[in-house]
């Protein structure tokens, strides 16, 4: 009994000790103890974030990109923080943010100039959420960048720099976004929350990646991220997925919907691009995940509105740490899905898994973009046997019998019927299209993921440290969709160790002191 009242208080002072602070992915944990000295300003305009998330609620529509977060300029620069100085001979620059009411808080920079020495962090006013460690690889070349969220009305922005290069440090804010809706992953508590206005947690009938669903599909899920973009004066969400190419050689292309608007306007640019890897729940009935999984920065490589696909390349390749899967496609013109899933992030939700059984069929689609012109899009068909598509679902991959992607979520009418099941039918603009859409590299696939022009219409996925991947359609030699990843699909986390730790030192004690008896 005295064994287990150890182990027991060994879990519950590291339990203490994780909830303290969710560590950057360097390491890096704020130090709150001095925030009080740090300037503060409040930048928005509660009368004019009212009307804009109103407007957004009556605007709103499945063949859009999700919005969730709203501008509100704050041109703020370095002599507005505060400086000091850490024993490790390192300057330290800090300042508070606070948008009265937000949920969620991003940053915009006008500029930005980091050092080869220096990184910028942004935190929760409590340290449980932090995004960074940014780097100067980070800006893009005019000298901006948006961050990532963290959940709460307040954040602190921090700049870490050897005191040698203090002085090359450059910044000035744009904006601070002010986030309506509430990611389930942002939220303190491990309950999800709704926005009052317009809702944020998927609907009923929706199925969490990690239940017995998603078990064949375990290397698909990791290829899965959602999506940010804009630095204007909103925000929005998207879903995409990371795909192989002919070569397998890693280069990071994500594939998305053309409708998702990366690159449609001056707001909306690739290089404003923020993912967010395994955004998922750890159990089956989970109602929350984890946001630190993140990074920032795109080139738009091709897009077309007639299939509805946007393929980027991301800035850098994902972190191993994050466990990606580099997705499998089918492009060829003859096989129909007759079975297969989708894998997204409805209403800014944790990551979601949808089925059908039913084969899909062709049709071609009028896409309402919310413009004066709707586009016709040659699409799939699907009717879903569990589960259903919502808002931030666009772009999402249609997964066919043969875990290869066949086509990316262009919108639908489907709606929860009961229990699991669903109603309506969505539609995917298919890869067979996108292959050849236009003559130009910069409006098809094939220039991108078939650049030695091969004549592949087919690609197994793979793990990034696997060997080439086959080309021939048919059947997949990985129909399993097995992973030797943990955690349903995405990243581990080194809190669960920890965590077992006092278990597994009281077994082995137990162990030696039966093992001592017999001898």
């Amino acid at each position: 009994m005295n064994d287990l009242r150890v182990a027991l208080v060994l879990a519950s002072l590291l339990c203490s000790t994780l909830a303290l602070a969710a560590p950057a992915r360097d390491g890096f944990v704020p130090d709150l103890s001095a925030l009080a000295a740090t300037p503060r300003f409040a930048g928005t305009d509660a009368a004019a974030l009212d009307a804009a998330q109103h407007t957004v609620a009556n605007t709103a529509s499945r063949h859009q990109p999700l919005q969730f977060a709203v501008g509100a300029e704050m041109p703020l620069e370095l002599a507005d923080g505060r400086w000091t100085a850490a024993a490790d001979n390192t300057a330290i620059w800090r300042m508070r943010l606070a948008s009265s009411g937000a949920k969620l808080i991003a940053v915009g920079f006008a500029r930005l100039q980091l050092p080869a020495s220096a990184h910028l962090y942004l935190y929760d006013s409590a340290g449980n959420t932090v995004q960074g460690p940014y780097s100067a690889s980070d800006v893009t070349a005019d000298g901006s960048l948006v961050t990532a969220v963290v959940p709460g009305a307040e954040a602190v922005l921090e700049v870490r720099v050897a005191a040698a290069e203090r002085s090359q440090v450059q910044l000035k804010l744009a904006r601070i976004y002010h986030g309506f809706r509430v990611l389930s992953g942002s939220s303190a508590d491990s309950v999800a929350e709704t926005s009052p206005l317009t809702g944020d947690s998927a609907a009923s009938c929706e199925t969490n990646v990690v239940c017995p669903a998603g078990d064949t599909w375990r290397d698909p899920i990791r290829s899965e991220a959602l999506i940010q973009i804009g630095n204007g004066p909103g925000l929005f969400l998207c879903s995409g997925q990371l795909v192989n190419n002919v070569r397998s050689d890693n280069a990071p292309y994500f594939l998305t919907a053309h409708h998702c608007n990366i690159g449609g306007s001056l707001t909306t640019p690739a290089s404003s691009v923020v993912l967010y890897w395994n955004y998922q729940a750890s159990s089956c009935a989970g109602t929350s995940g984890s946001l630190n999984q993140t990074q920032s920065g795109s080139t738009l490589l091709a897009t077309d509105a007639g299939s509805d696909f946007t393929l980027i390349q991301l800035n850098q390749t994902p972190p191993s740490s994050f466990q990606v899967y580099y997705a499998g496609w089918d492009a060829s013109t003859s096989d129909i899905p007759t079975s297969g899933v989708a894998i997204h992030q409805p209403e800014a939700d944790i990551k979601k898994i949808s089925s059908f059984i039913v084969p899909a069929s062709r049709q071609a689609i009028p896409l309402d973009t919310g413009s004066l012109v709707n586009q016709t899009v040659q699409a799939w068909q699907v009717s879903w046997n569990s589960g259903i598509t919502e808002e931030g679902s666009s772009g999402s991959g249609l997964w066919n019998q043969d875990r290869r992607i066949v086509g990316v979520l262009s919108g639908g009418n489907t709606a929860c019927a009961s229990g699991t099941a669903s109603s309506g039918q969505d539609y995917f603009g298919r890869l067979d299209v996108a292959w050849t859409a236009s003559s130009n590299s910069s409006g098809q696939l094939k220039a991108w993921l078939d650049p030695d022009n091969s004549g592949a219409l087919c690609i197994n996925g793979r793990n990034p440290g696997d060997g080439a991947a086959a080309t021939g359609c048919g059947a997949s030699s990985s129909s399993s969709g097995g992973s030797s990843s943990s955690g349903g699909g995405g990243g581990s986390s080194p809190s669960l160790g920890l965590l077992l730790a006092p278990l597994i030192w009281l077994r082995r004690r137990r162990s030696a002191r039966r093992s001592s008896s017999a001898a």
